[in-house]
């Protein structure tokens, strides 16, 4: 028997540790009685040009389970294109985002990311709102 294990061993053990881990909170959070006038999370999900669509679907699926209040975040709301060459439209602007957030989210992507990282008006907005959230 070999002890070696391949990226698909760990990535199935990977996701199905993560996905007990979530629906563990899940299940916890059903058997509380709802806080009356409690708001859901709120989440803003920077959509970029050349980002890695895989790195925002995954966790917007998990915000989505959790019935989080997710906003898909740009400079303005045309379709960015991601690195497979699909577009993604954004929810809101950066001017329009809400203050008050609970996470701020930022999916990779090593051409996007490094483009990003000399966007003043992306750091900037990032700076600002990841203080707060």
């Amino acid at each position: 028997m070999t002890t070696d294990m391949t990226r698909r061993d760990l990535t199935a053990l990977a996701a199905t540790g993560a996905l007990s881990g979530l629906f563990g909170h899940v299940r916890a959070a059903e058997a509380q009685p709802a806080a009356t006038g409690s708001a859901p999370m709120r989440v803003a999900m920077l959509v970029h040009p050349d980002m890695v669509l895989l790195d925002l679907v995954g966790p917007l699926t998990v915000f989505s389970l959790l019935q989080a209040e997710t906003h898909l975040v740009w400079k303005g709301r045309a379709a960015v294109t991601s690195d497979v060459k699909l577009p993604v439209t954004p929810t809101t602007t950066f001017s329009e985002c809400p203050r008050d957030l609970d996470a701020l989210f930022v999916p990779g992507g090593l051409k996007g990311s490094v483009t990003l990282m000399g966007d003043s008006e992306v750091l900037g907005f990032l700076a600002e709102r990841g203080a707060q959230a």
